[in-house]
């Protein structure tokens, strides 16, 4: 063979050779229609659909140790609330914007006075109270008896158990508001904790609750209401012959029969009582007896409580000593 044929046939080998590793290079390359792999994380290919994005009230809600419920307005409309540990609540948008906050009162375990029944004021100076422990336990006063109940709360609904009350017989108009409050307060559908108002909703009207105001230990006259020993009260009457009164730094009253006097000073919750001085008037045999109890019992204040009009006497480890009631301001 010759150099020019050997030549010639190294040319037609490298054509060939050049158009196998054309052919092969132009089948690799993607349709117009295929979508490209992602070739940075190794995902599969997505679509046109737009991500969901999580609602930035709901969050912020949540990690501020809200929960989350859903509400319905007039309209049928839903929107979000946050409900705080407190048990108030308000809009989750106007809570991300900063424009509510949870209460400074307490849903649980404040004693709350009734200001209304579907619009309308109870009755002067009945004074129908309710309270709420953290356990969903409901008591209360309707003006005439005492009321319990248990309460099941889930997303802020309320369902209220069988109630029971005291069967203290009242005139025919505490009657008809106690019927009444017992009957909002069974078909009870939620609750809101706002403006230091607590609104409990039911299909009939809003039973609308404030905090009841604490009396003041000083320049208020107290009456006993019983004696506690072991925290139960063993000895109960209301006997306004038995009083307290602290002004300016003056403590005095009766005992039953005597009067006493003495000094005292208060810081926050401390109250100590100097040794108190008493008369010696003769008495009737159930009445020194009475009085015995009760100067015994002073001797061992160290504190005190008030929850609205009830002065609790306490003893140095906390103990309940004594309870009074508030009756008017002090005098003579």
């Amino acid at each position: 063979m010759t150099p020019k044929r050997i030549l010639n046939l190294i040319m037609l080998l490298l054509a060939g050779l050049l158009l196998i590793g054309c052919t092969a290079a132009g089948g690799n390359e993607p349709a117009a229609n295929d979508t490209p792999a992602d070739t940075t994380t190794g995902s599969q290919p997505t679509t046109d659909e737009p991500a969901g994005l999580a609602n930035p009230a709901s969050v912020y809600c949540e990690a501020q140790g809200g929960t989350l419920a859903m509400r319905t307005d007039e309209s049928g409309g839903q929107y979000g609330v946050c409900i705080f540990e407190d048990g108030s609540e308000c809009d989750e948008w106007a809570f991300f914007r900063g424009e509510c906050a949870p209460e400074n009162t307490q849903l649980f375990d404040t004693l709350w006075l009734l200001q209304s029944m579907a619009g309308e004021a109870p009755l002067p100076n009945t004074d129908p109270t309710l309270r709420l422990t953290a356990d969903y336990q409901l008591s209360g006063s309707t003006g005439c008896n005492s009321f319990f109940a248990s309460v099941t709360v889930e997303d802020g609904a309320w369902s209220v158990g069988e109630m029971g009350s005291t069967l203290i017989g009242c005139m025919d108009d505490l009657m008809a508001q106690e019927t009444a409050v017992l009957a909002h307060l069974q078909s009870a559908t939620g609750h809101t904790l706002a403006a230091n108002q607590l609104t409990i909703h039911t299909p009939d009207g809003d039973l609308v609750y404030a905090p009841a105001p604490d009396a003041s230990l000083e320049d208020t006259r107290w009456t006993l209401s019983g004696l506690v020993e072991k925290e139960a009260v063993v000895s109960t009457w209301v006997d306004a012959e038995v009083f307290l009164q602290f002004v300016d730094g003056q403590v005095s009253g009766s005992a039953g029969c005597n009067r006493l006097s003495g000094t005292y000073t208060v810081d926050g919750r401390t109250l100590t009582l100097s040794p108190l001085g008493m008369t010696r008037m003769a008495c009737e045999e159930e009445r020194t007896a009475r009085e015995a109890e009760v100067a015994e019992m002073l001797t061992q204040v160290a504190g005190f409580a008030i929850e609205w009009q009830t002065l609790t006497l306490l003893d140095a480890d906390g103990n309940s000593l004594a309870m009074f009631m508030a009756d008017g301001p002090a005098g003579e």
